[in-house]
């Protein structure tokens, strides 16, 4: 509780279930492919940068 203690009773628990390859393979592959195009555009992005010059006038 707030002050206090809260005990529980675990009744029954089941073991950990590792999932199959075909039942996470498309989740897999979607991560792993918006991580290959983030750093894609996070890469030409700064090879832009790199190669222009801003002069800032007043």
């Amino acid at each position: 509780g707030k002050n206090g203690y809260e005990l529980y009773e675990v009744k029954s628990k089941d073991g950990a279930q590792t999932p199959e390859y075909e039942q996470v393979k498309n989740e897999v592959l979607n991560a792993y492919v918006s991580e290959q195009r983030q750093n894609f555009i996070q890469d030409y992005f700064d090879k832009l940068r790199s190669k222009i010059n801003i002069e800032y006038l007043r």
